[in-house]
């Protein structure tokens, strides 16, 4: 399996998973929607936005696959802002940090 195919494994996963941390059904399958109608900016800004306004806890990698997924569909600069302002699940002991470009370095490898 190539590394674009897994890619895309990924993605199909989070286009599922994301959706049950919105406050309705609705939202969810309107989530699915914008997805299956080729209108992914639109879910993600819906995603962001939903999330903010209900005040839904998410662990530091959600935070950092909404980055991903938002990074995917040319959507991560508009998104930044509003994904790290998204109420930080506590019990989640991980952390990740969400760097804009200009504080962020190259990693040598």
């Amino acid at each position: 399996m190539g590394s674009d195919s897994r890619y895309e494994a990924y993605e199909v996963d989070l286009w599922e998973r994301l959706p049950t941390l919105l406050p309705s059904n609705e939202d969810a399958d309107s989530f699915r929607d914008c997805r299956e109608s080729g209108h992914q900016e639109a879910g993600l800004w819906m995603l962001t936005q939903r999330l903010i306004e209900h005040q839904v806890p998410i662990s530091d990698r959600t935070r950092a696959e909404i980055e991903v997924l938002a990074e995917q569909w040319g959507e991560r600069l508009a998104r930044h802002d509003e994904i790290t302002s998204c109420v930080r699940d506590s019990e989640n002991e991980e952390s990740i940090r969400l760097l804009p470009d200009d504080r962020s370095m190259p990693v040598a490898r």
